[in-house]
């Protein structure tokens, strides 16, 4: 029989190979079960995951609860260790139950919507043209106009390949979560950044050859390309901090806002579920609603009383 440790790495190597799940989403199944184990195998007689019980289970989330963990999070990894004994139930003969289905996720106060996103003057702030001729300013400027202009995630926009791009059409093509692709356009302006990077980038070191390439020749790093947004919107002054999530987030919500077209918001993002696209719709409410609140005349709050006119 298998070690505890040797399953979790099996299950790795299923999601990674035959589920062609991505590197980042199966290394976070293998943490939560690597945690999960190391809670559950300080219980007498737990020395296998066929030991494990739904009261076994049941005390893990609680013990992640006091630790302050939020109500989503705990779902998650019970979810992952679900998908774990599913697994454990069709490669091994010595499970027959999933005792992890036996235990109830905890109840979540809704699903929370995005933070707040840069207005249209604070993204022509953000990716005014004429910073600097460095090849770091003009390649920056790209990347981040291709993320607002795809609605691209981060992942995304640093896997793109030099060929995945068509300027000539306005079209991109991208892997998803789930190693899906998807054909997107791309907008004039971020067709120009790109051209103009283009005419500067530096060569790739490796047998790949992505879009953008690092001062050392490799593909961009998500924490390097968060920096360089983050250092770039407090140069610009904008006093929302911006992530590439957040870029994303703003992208699809002015095209919901102008298109209304929610199926059409859903392939743009690239989303399975188009539950998890309706967050927009909330977005956009919110967003339409303070804006009619400070700018109608018969919506503006008197400035004493704090009520409605």
């Amino acid at each position: 029989m298998h070690s505890p440790r040797d399953w979790i790495k099996n299950f790795h190597h299923y999601l990674y190979c035959e589920r062609q799940y991505s590197p980042v989403t199966c290394t976070r199944h293998q943490s939560v079960l690597l945690r999960a184990w190391d809670f559950l195998s300080g219980h007498p007689g737990v020395d296998n995951w066929h030991q494990v019980t739904a009261h076994h289970l049941q005390r893990y989330l609680s013990y992640c609860y006091r630790r302050s963990l939020k109500a989503a999070s705990i779902a998650t990894m019970l979810s992952s260790i679900r998908c774990f004994y599913d697994f454990l139930i069709r490669r091994c003969d010595f499970l027959d139950h999933n005792p992890a289905r036996q235990v109830s996720p905890p109840k979540q106060s809704g699903r929370p919507l995005p933070g707040p996103i840069p207005s249209i003057d604070d993204m022509n702030r953000l990716l005014k043209p004429g910073r600097g001729d460095s090849i770091e300013v003009i390649r920056n400027l790209a990347m981040f106009e291709l993320i607002y202009s795809s609605a691209l995630r981060v992942s995304e926009l640093i896997n793109i390949d030099i060929n995945d791009i068509d300027l000539k059409t306005g079209n991109v093509i991208v892997t998803g979560k789930g190693n899906k692709t998807r054909y997107l356009p791309v907008g004039r302006q971020a067709v120009r950044a790109v051209q103009r990077y283009l005419k500067v980038r530096l060569d790739s070191t490796g047998p790949s050859q992505p879009l953008f390439v690092s001062d050392k020749g490799g593909r961009f790093t998500v924490n390097m390309i968060e920096w360089r947004l983050s250092t770039h919107s407090r140069q610009c002054g904008l006093d929302i901090p911006l992530t590439p999530h957040r870029l994303r987030h703003a992208s699809a919500t002015y095209f919901l806002e102008s298109s209304g077209d929610l199926p059409a918001v859903q392939a743009l993002l690239g989303h399975s579920d188009i539950a998890t696209t309706e967050i927009y719709t909330h977005l956009s409410t919110r967003h339409i609603k303070a804006t009619h609140l400070a700018c109608h005349p018969r919506a503006r709050r008197r400035s004493k009383k704090g009520k409605l006119p």
